[in-house]
């Protein structure tokens, strides 16, 4: 088991949900980061082959 003091910079590639788009399919792209999601707590990560 590896312990990391930092998470690696990553950006997210995530689908969200915008009404405004009015098409019976109502997503985007947008991108999140790890400082986004992650700045400021503890993070376990863990993977399955």
């Amino acid at each position: 088991m590896a312990v990391i003091a930092t998470v690696p910079s990553v950006v997210f590639k995530t689908r969200v949900r915008d009404e405004s788009i009015g098409r019976p399919n109502p997503f985007r792209w947008q991108d999140h980061t790890t400082e986004e999601l992650f700045a400021g707590k503890r993070v376990v990560v863990f993977s399955l082959p």
